[in-house]
This record gives structure tokens, C-alpha cells and sequence, in this order.
């Protein structure tokens, strides 16, 4: 008797050239290959977490530096997703911010708080060119956990849904 076919999807691993198009290519590998072992709900926000983590990379990352694309990773592991983008940076500014955000919205009792403040902010004044909303969004929408690691000039955001 043969072993029956593990239902458990296995890692997706993508090395993104920063386009915007490849976000969609993102969205639908995690369709085919998570539809069948997730909840729609769990399904839906692995999806938004994704497509977040990479436009952030497309967005802010930096193809001169010493990675010239986009690292991403998602691992469907027994108990939890884990998603990984790894990009470059381009200024220390910006590794200073990811850090900034993720640790306010690590330590926030109510960190989908922080999501509606910042839209309040960018529908009073409007001359922002850069919204900084994704992170929060993540935080707000998704139920998923961010974390990072910084190492000369290059990011690495993980983000952790606990499917318990």
C-alpha cells in the first residue's frame, strides 16, 4: 500500500524582480497551493500579508545594493504560515523606520489603533507621497505577528500567523 499524498503544501519560494506584476504572481501561487488547507479567512489574510510584505519591498527596497531582488518565502509549517521578504535597503532611514514601525506595533495593546491613526493623519493632510500603511495593515487586518532582522543594508521582515 502506497503512502497517501500529504495534503501540506510545500514552501513557496520566490526571487522577485521589483515589478508590480509579480505581486499577482504572488497572490495566485498562494491560492493554489494554500486553498485546500486553509480556512478562507486564514487563506485571505496570508494573502494580504504577502502582497503587503512585497509591495513594501518593491516600494522601499533598493535593487542597487547588495540584493538585487526580493527574497520571499512562505513556509506552511504544522501549527503557523511564516512569511519572510528579504530585501536591500535604500538608505539607513529606512532600515530605521521598518524598525520604528514594527516595534510600535509590537508593543501596542491595540495595534489596529495604530492603523486608523495613520489614516486619519493621511486624510488631513494629504501631501504625503508615501502612505506607511502596509505594516499596520498587516497588524489591523491579518492576525499575523512581524518581526525583522537588519544587517548592513539589507532588511528582513517575517511575519507569523499562529494557526492554532
Amino acid at each position: 500500500m502506497s503512502d497517501p499524498v500529504s495534503s501540506k503544501p510545500r514552501d513557496i519560494t520566490v526571487t522577485i524582480t521589483p515589478i508590480w506584476a509579480i505581486i499577482e504572481h504572488v497572490r495566485k501561487r498562494i491560492r493554489t497551493e494554500l486553498a485546500a488547507t486553509l480556512t478562507d479567512e486564514k487563506l485571505d489574510a496570508t494573502i494580504i500579508c504577502a502582497s503587503e510584505l512585497c509591495e513594501n519591498a518593491i516600494k522601499y527596497g533598493d535593487a542597487v545594493s547588495q540584493m538585487q531582488f526580493i527574497q520571499f518565502l512562505l513556509r506552511r509549517l504544522d501549527s503557523a504560515i511564516q512569511i519572510t521578504v528579504t530585501n536591500g535597503v535604500t538608505s539607513p532611514s529606512d532600515l530605521g523606520e521598518v524598525k520604528d514601525f514594527i516595534e510600535r506595533i509590537n508593543k501596542s495593546q491595540a495595534p489596529g489603533q495604530l492603523y486608523l491613526d495613520r489614516l486619519k493623519e493621511l486624510m488631513e493632510d494629504a501631501t504625503h507621497d508615501r502612505t506607511r500603511l502596509g505594516l499596520y495593515r498587516i497588524a489591523h487586518e491579518t492576525g499575523f505577528t512581524l518581526d525583522y532582522t537588519l544587517r548592513d543594508e539589507v532588511v528582513t521582515v517575517t511575519a507569523t500567523l499562529d494557526l492554532k
